[in-house]
């Protein structure tokens, strides 16, 4: 079987393979582009003469489901999104053709820049840089490697891949050092959107082989069978069965549904500023008010549920126990936040022993320190009796959200119980 590619928005395509049909669709504008930006080229003038600087494609795209691979280069993201946004149900269509398809597209900004036409995205976040961690385990990590040099990163995914299990994380290509995805796929129905990192060559020679590689991995990976013929023109709406289109809905809860359940899991071994959005959201999901702080420079989290409960959290995730100069960090922000609310509630929220199974963790506090059962050091805990500070581990945050998974919570009870306590929560 032939294998379809639509190259969109490149000057020079890659020589075709002999089971390969290549087409090469280039950006061209009316006049010279009005904006110029560093790691782009600029679209070339079809009449120098005119002065309108709206770009196009030349020749105009064809039928996105007629082929097995769309790569789409940055130029076309920057300077033609209009035209990519009016191909969006076909490149729905492609996702849902009946052969492994692909879309390629290099990630140059935040999420506004796919929102109109690429078919699934995960949240982007803008921000620079030029260090990549490349996942061993990922097929496309022997591509990567052997172009990481020309690789840089312009956002990131606006999660950390630490929030999801061995089996979800396949999906992700490469994080920067905080283990955001700079690189990743984005499955849906039978096919997926790849997101590239952003990539500059020297030379167009240089872009072509970069092309060809790439190709070569999507159709090593993602082989189309010989067997299947199935006709392109069958992953057009009207041929479309509605049934098709609730399983595509009941996969895509059940994916998300997943992700949100493996946010609330990774309380149990993340730290840092990962594990204080993952308690936020954990809190958000047993219906309590809150706001992350921690980037403001204040407290980690605040809990605003005013008349009944006003509180502020310090979250730590530690290798061991914590100790006296952990909780004087919440006792810092609560004397501040005492001078606007005298009845303000200071909470400990500790992950212990992170690297170790949860229901393991007391025999390993109890091979260290054999006359406590507490993660909390002795001067920790008189700090935070002295101030009346709860304190809560993440694996009680998280057994308290399997109650409320089973019916079995109340939150006014909880946050009642909450500002009683003196201490350990127990």
């Amino acid at each position: 079987m032939i294998t379809r590619i639509l190259l969109i928005g490149f000057e020079f395509a890659p020589q075709s393979k002999q089971d390969e049909l290549l087409n090469l669709i280039r950006i061209r504008s009316y006049g010279q582009i009005g904006w110029g930006k560093t790691g782009f080229r600029t679209p070339q003038k079809k009449h120098s003469t005119e002065d309108f600087s709206r770009a196009f494609f030349e020749p105009a795209l064809p039928t996105a489901y007629d082929y097995h691979i769309v790569v789409v280069s940055k130029e076309a993201v920057l300077f033609a999104k209009d035209s990519l946004s009016s191909k969006k149900d076909d490149l729905v269509s492609l996702m849902h053709a009946p052969f492994p398809s692909t879309l390629v597209v290099p990630i140059i900004g935040g999420a506004q820049n796919y929102s109109d036409w690429v078919p699934s995205i995960d949240r982007l976040k803008e921000r620079n840089g030029d260090s990549l961690k490349l996942r061993e385990k990922h097929w496309a990590q022997a591509f990567m490697k052997k172009h990481q040099k020309n690789f840089s990163w312009r956002a990131h995914a606006d999660f950390s891949i630490t929030s999801y299990d061995d089996q979800l994380a396949q999906r992700f290509i490469a994080t920067n050092i905080n283990d955001n995805p700079v690189a990743f796929e984005s499955p849906l129905g039978n096919g997926r959107t790849i997101f590239l990192p952003f990539y500059n060559f020297a030379t167009d020679k240089e872009e072509i082989l970069f092309i060809r590689d790439l190709l070569d991995h999507i159709e090593s990976r993602y082989k189309i069978s010989k067997e299947r013929g199935v006709p392109s023109w069958a992953s057009k709406p009207d041929y479309r069965l509605p049934s098709e289109d609730d399983m595509d809905k009941q996969a895509k809860a059940i994916e998300q549904e997943k992700t949100t359940l493996n946010q609330i899991k990774s309380i149990l071994w993340l730290d840092g500023i990962e594990l204080v959005h993952s308690v936020a959201h954990t809190l958000t999901k047993l219906g309590i008010r809150n706001a992350v702080k921690e980037t403001e420079g204040r407290h980690d989290i605040e809990i605003m549920e005013q008349p009944e409960f006003h509180g502020i959290l310090e979250v730590k995730g530690l290798s061991g126990y914590a100790n006296y100069q952990d909780i004087r960090q919440l006792q810092d922000w609560y004397v501040e936040a005492m001078k606007e609310d005298e009845t303000v509630k200071g909470i400990f929220v500790l992950n212990d022993f992170k690297e170790i199974e949860p229901q393991l963790r007391r025999a390993q506090m109890q091979e260290k320190n054999k006359d406590t059962n507490s993660p909390f050091t002795k001067d920790a805990l008189r700090i935070a009796i002295n101030n009346n500070f709860c304190l809560l581990t993440t694996y009680q945050l998280f057994q308290i959200f399997k109650l409320n998974a089973h019916g079995n919570f109340n939150k006014s009870t909880f946050l009642n119980k909450l500002k009683d306590t003196k201490g350990p929560f127990d």
